[in-house]
Formats: structure tokens, C-alpha cells, sequence
């Protein structure tokens, strides 16, 4: 790593590379792995509002995945987001007629936030490393993510 930008680029052959929409969003980047967020909410999790929202997952359950989507939803622990950045969603075995990214498609389009998926983040050997807390923006339209120092 050095002192420049972070710029990373959505790749269709990730999963979640479906869900992105388009337009742009830029705020600071706050997230990570699902399980974690829905653990930290309501004691360690900071306000989400004007922030990139980041997720990411791997190898949990979908009853565990719709839970923790779930409650992060229905708790107002996600309204005002700027916009979504999905990484990785492994692990997570389909319950038809749904799958992961028809979960989070589910629960995520209703905030009409610019969402980019398919990001190289989170558990598999091509991933790339970001700042969580650093000014980010998310460029649905043309597939990237950059990040400012």
C-alpha cells in the first residue's frame, strides 16, 4: 500500500456483482463481515448515516444471513445510508426459491441508495484490503470504489 487512493473495481464474477444498481454515493466506509454488524448493533456499531455502508459474508446459514439483515433493517440501523459496497457472500447455501443475493436484494432496494457490488472484499484469495472509517466513493455507473487519505 501507499499514500495514494484505493481504488478497487466490481467484478462480474462475483456474486454479488447482480445487485449493483447505479448513480454514485460518497461518505465514509463503515461495515464488514454481516455477522459482525448485526453483533455490534445497539452497543458498538456507530451511526450509519451519510456512511458507505460495507458487507460482506462468509459460510453462514440463510436463516442466520435473513436474521441479521433483518434486524439491522428493522431497527432504523440503516436508514440515512449514502449507499451499499458488497463484497464477498460466500458459504451461504440457497433455501429456493431464494439465495443470498435475492436476500439482500430484498432487503437493501428499499433504501434507493447506489449499491456496487462485486467487490474483491472479504474471504477469498483475490481479496484487497480497504480503510473501514475513510472517505470513500461508489460509482455504481462505472463499477469502482475509491478511497481518499
Amino acid at each position: 500500500m501507499d499514500n495514494g487512493p484505493i481504488m478497487l473495481a466490481s467484478d462480474p464474477a462475483i456474486q454479488s456483482a447482480a445487485l449493483t444498481s447505479e448513480r454514485q454515493a460518497r461518505g465514509p466506509l463503515i461495515g464488514g463481515s454481516l455477522t459482525m454488524l448485526a453483533t455490534a448493533a445497539g452497543w458498538a456499531l456507530p451511526s450509519l448515516r451519510g456512511a458507505i455502508l460495507l458487507i460482506e459474508s462468509n459460510g453462514i446459514a440463510m436463516g442466520q444471513f435473513d436474521r441479521d439483515l433483518t434486524m439491522l433493517v428493522r431497527a432504523g440501523h440503516l436508514d440515512g445510508i449514502a449507499g451499499i459496497a458488497i463484497g464477498h457472500i460466500n458459504g451461504t447455501p440457497p433455501n429456493p426459491p431464494i439465495d443470498a443475493t435475492g436476500l439482500l436484494r430484498r432487503h437493501l432496494e428499499k433504501f434507493d441508495v447506489p449499491i456496487l457490488g462485486g467487490l474483491p472484499i472479504g474471504h477469498d484469495p483475490d481479496t484487497r484490503s480497504v480503510v473501514l472509517g475513510a472517505e470513500t466513493l461508489i460509482d455504481a455507473g462505472t463499477g469502482r470504489l475509491k478511497q481518499f487519505n
